[in-house]
């Protein structure tokens, strides 16, 4: 048949509570960071690509071109 667990003492409640709670501090520091960093990447300038033609290579600066 099952028994029930003694009841923990006060001590241990309080260090449960204490640690949840400095992992919803840490979680929603996280969160908060992400958040910030996903509307801050989102606001940038667009890249360009594909790359503009100004920078792009040529078939002249590629190393298969040299070899013949």
């Amino acid at each position: 048949m099952a028994r029930l667990d003694a009841p923990s003492s006060w001590w241990l409640r309080l260090l449960k509570r204490i640690l949840a709670i400095s992992h919803y501090v840490v979680l929603s520091v996280l969160w908060i960071g992400f958040t910030v960093a996903s509307v801050t990447f989102s606001l940038g300038e667009d890249p360009d690509y594909p790359a503009r033609p100004d920078i792009a290579p040529t078939h002249s600066d590629s190393p298969a071109a040299s070899c013949s």
